[in-house]
């Protein structure tokens, strides 16, 4: 499949946000989106063209590893949570996930990193 079109799966689940925005449809019609429509009902963040996809895969991929072990962790437990379980415990994950990354000590090494204008020194994943 071209990296200019994107084909919605009719497989698995759908999570919540996108049963409620306009491409909530498309997994029931199996339509076909062009880039530009998927950009348009934010179903895709970006568009490259094909040559300039792998570096922007790898750039992205880069970003992510940048980033604290913990706190990513933190933030696919919560995409985990809003995609699988009610709201209401959904936020509650999510909630508990701010208080461990607040008493978390990568939580002040980002703080001073960004005042020392460093990088940041993350803690070894646990």
């Amino acid at each position: 499949m071209s990296a200019n079109r994107l084909r919605l799966s009719q497989e698995g689940r759908v999570p919540t946000l996108a049963m409620e925005s306009p491409c909530g449809r498309n997994p029931v019609t199996g339509k076909v989106l062009s880039a530009s429509e998927a950009l348009a009902i934010d179903l895709v963040s970006e568009i490259h063209p094909d040559p300039d996809l792998e570096a922007a895969g790898s750039a992205l991929a880069h970003a992510i590893a940048a980033m604290s072990p913990m706190a990513l962790a933190q933030v696919k437990a919560n995409l985990e949570a809003a995609r699988t379980l009610p709201r209401d415990q959904a936020v509650q994950v999510e909630c508990e996930s701010f208080l461990l990354a607040s008493a978390h000590p990568d939580h002040r090494e980002a703080a001073t990193a960004f005042l020392e204008k460093r990088a940041p020194r993350w803690a070894a994943p646990e």
